[in-house]
């Protein structure tokens, strides 16, 4: 009885879509291969940049100020916040969170350019390319794509999670805005 309902549970093995680019033929990653490529690269910035964050918090005496405003017994507006804290720690905060945006950018933009793929693509076995050349992309492409990248993933990952799974060929927004395609390495 077994062998008769193992038919349900069989899957039938896809074929994944193909992109040819000057006469070679690439195949496209799935949707979760790329989510995937993705978690480890947020998980690489995320242990890159903690203790990057903490030595700057400390250097700038950021920690000390929070540990004033949580002493303090009037917490309820913006105004007693900053005014226990001090008044330059807005300013650091922000600081410390535009270098923790540069090292990433250019985490990605030099991995993009100099490899055509980032951490999490080599894990996954994925390379990002242009499409007109089939070439890696050029550093000119990967800081305007890593650029166009924010922008995609910065309003709750739109321009991922609209794309990707309804395009043809998996390409997000800025895969789309600047030509780009990431495929499996194998040919």
């Amino acid at each position: 009885m077994l062998q008769r309902v193992s038919w349900l549970f069989r899957r039938k093995k896809k074929v994944p879509p193909t992109i040819s680019i000057n006469g070679v033929a690439y195949n496209i990653p799935s949707f979760d291969r790329r989510l995937l490529g993705w978690l480890v690269d947020v998980m690489l910035l995320a242990f890159l940049l903690m203790p990057v964050s903490e030595f700057l918090y400390v250097k700038l005496s950021i920690a000390s100020e929070l540990a004033k405003f949580s002493e303090s017994s009037d917490i309820t507006s913006l105004d007693s916040f900053l005014s226990s804290v001090g008044p330059h720690f807005l300013i650091k905060y922000v600081a410390v969170q535009v270098i923790a945006l540069l090292i990433s950018v250019l985490y990605f933009v030099v991995s993009l350019a100099l490899y055509g793929r980032t951490l999490g693509k080599f894990v996954t076995g994925c390379i990002v390319l242009e499409v007109d050349s089939g070439q890696k992309i050029s550093v000119r492409t990967a800081i305007l794509r890593t650029a166009l990248y924010l922008v995609s993933v910065l309003p709750f990952c739109i321009g991922l999670i609209l794309f990707i799974p309804f395009s043809k060929y998996g390409m997000a927004l800025h895969d789309r805005c600047m030509h780009t395609v990431v495929v499996l390495r194998g040919k």
